[in-house]
């Protein structure tokens, strides 16, 4: 196994590890028994190893178990979107002209470690600066001002679009602990063993061609996926039966948000909500915005009051809320949406409080020397004190 740590360099701004891992986008991802600052998971067929230091750095290691590898799978490819393919050649390359310098483990590095670099920054997308756009929303959304300090540093991870769909048909009337059950029973009874460490075994999600099969309903039935079984296998089947096959799901990434949304909708059991968090989380649509209960009660009780009168989210209602959020954010209004949502989480309900209390010692500051210094913003639910007129 590969135990070599490596760093990714990192403004603890631009990205908050312990958040965006828990927050509700992938399910996967755990704490170490040994260290809770260390979070495993699988990606790309790898066990990947994350901690983030307190300058904001993070460090990875990826571990294989090649004795238990099976045959290989077409896993998620970032160099098809990102060209990153060119970069990773070069680096290759690079390692085979000072080969007679290098030893077998400096050239083993030379190989493996910048690819995997290569992956993380594109997993988390690090091209996009979160800390611009909090600046951004802050300035124009006072209840946003509120999550700035408290929910630094939350960006949309960009996952397997695959396992980013399965999870998300797991997540349907479901809490994060449930689905993230339901998601690790799918790898372990379809997917490929790939190490075990501290005692686990971990396992690749499995592929589309593996939940298409006969029978995997039925056992999912008795694993406790409900009506989600029916789903999950109509989906695989669909997709497997396209003429491009899992490509298809790929492919989207290219095509307009509201193509791709409709798309993903016409898949046995994929409604809207699914479809969002796909085309935010794996399709590269940074506009698009997932509306469930959390999502709902956070426009109804700080930007769209009437929606209180609401018992549940219309069809009216969803495509309300989301068109008011692309206009309040912009561009990177899901990636604002990821921040509210984890702010209406109970797991993180201290993290909120601390936020009120120091923006409110701030606005209190502020409004007593007469100064303004954001700007109040329509369909937000609270405003901030104006200047006092001269007379």
């Amino acid at each position: 196994m590969n135990r070599i740590w490596h760093r990714l360099s990192c403004n603890p701004k631009e990205l908050n590890l312990g958040l965006v891992l828990s927050c509700g986008q992938s399910f996967r991802w755990k704490q170490s028994t040994q260290d809770p600052n260390t979070w495993v998971g699988v990606l790309n067929r790898k066990l990947w190893l994350l901690k983030q230091l307190d300058q904001g750095d993070i460090e990875y290691q990826t571990l294989v178990d090649t004795t238990e590898q099976k045959k290989s799978v077409k896993p998620t490819d970032p160099a098809k979107d990102r060209k990153i393919e060119e970069k990773t050649k070069s680096v290759k390359l690079a390692g085979l002209e000072r080969e007679d310098n290098e030893t077998s483990e400096q050239k083993k590095s030379i190989d493996l470690t910048d690819p995997d670099k290569d992956f993380l920054t594109d997993y988390f997308q690090m091209n996009v600066k979160v800390e611009e756009l909090y600046q951004k929303w802050s300035e124009t959304d006072l209840f946003f001002q509120e999550l700035e300090t408290p929910f630094y540093g939350i960006r949309i991870l960009r996952q397997d679009p695959v396992e980013n769909l399965f999870s998300f048909i797991c997540s349907q009337n479901n809490n994060i602990s449930r689905i993230s059950q339901l998601v690790e029973k799918l790898a372990e009874h379809y997917g490929d063993h790939i190490a075990t460490f501290e005692g686990t075994k971990y396992y690749s999600f499995p592929t589309m061609e593996a939940l298409s099969k006969t029978g995997v309903e039925e056992n999912l039935r008795k694993l406790g996926f409900g009506y989600r079984a029916k789903f999950i296998q109509k989906v695989a089947e669909t997709v497997c039966g396209k003429e491009n096959s899992v490509d298809w799901l790929f492919e989207l990434r290219a095509k307009p948000y509201k193509e791709a949304h409709s798309a993903l909708c016409t898949l046995y059991g994929v409604g809207p909500k699914v479809a969002d968090c796909v085309c935010l989380m794996s399709l590269d649509k940074h506009d698009a915005i997932p509306v469930d209960t959390h999502m709902w009660q956070v426009a109804a009780n700080q930007y769209l009051p009437h929606l209180k009168k609401n018992k549940n989210i219309t069809d009216k209602a969803y495509k309300e809320i989301g068109d008011f959020f692309r206009q309040q954010f912009g561009e990177y209004a899901g990636w604002a949406q990821s921040v509210l949502f984890s702010s209406d989480l109970k797991k993180f309900e201290s993290l909120k409080e601390e936020g009120k209390k120091k923006i409110a010692k701030r606005r209190h500051y502020e409004a007593s020397d007469g100064v303004k210094k954001t700007k109040s913003t329509k369909g937000a639910g609270k405003k901030k004190p104006a200047k006092k007129k001269k007379k």
